[in-house]
């Protein structure tokens, strides 16, 4: 990141797990692999520009999960009330009734897409500049 400034986070997933908040142009966070920040990292990441965030699964009906579903990174997107979000770590799986099962088609994902301005979804080789 060359002579940004960056700003280690912490994250709900593991004892030792962090985030990170990049400062440029534009400010971007990375939440990687975790449920819901703690309170001090939510309140750190108002007023950031974009926010990158873990949304492993298209559904899961478990709590002792530390990795989310769509619905829960919009959730706090939409908590951090910033104009972009990107989801990342997606695996397309949705967890019902203890098993891992194929879901979230590109039908889907358009539609989450569509009710959502300023969401999307991360693919390999993207860049963002700030």
């Amino acid at each position: 990141a060359g002579s940004i400034p960056i700003l280690p986070v912490k994250t709900q997933h593991t004892e030792d797990s962090l985030g990170f908040i990049l400062k440029g142009d534009r400010t971007v966070a990375y939440m990687g692999d975790g449920i819901r920040p703690p309170d001090e990292t939510m309140s750190l990441l108002k007023g950031i520009d974009i926010l990158i965030i873990e949304a492993s699964l298209d559904e899961l009906d478990e709590t002792d999960w530390f990795c989310q579903d769509i619905a829960s990174a919009i959730q706090i997107w939409q908590e951090v009330g910033c104009p972009e979000c990107i989801l990342t770590h997606m695996s397309f799986h949705r967890w019902k009734d203890g098993r891992l099962i194929a879901g979230f088609t590109e039908e889907d994902r358009n539609a989450v897409l569509s009710q959502h301005p300023g969401l999307q979804m991360a693919v390999d080789g993207l860049r963002i500049p700030f």
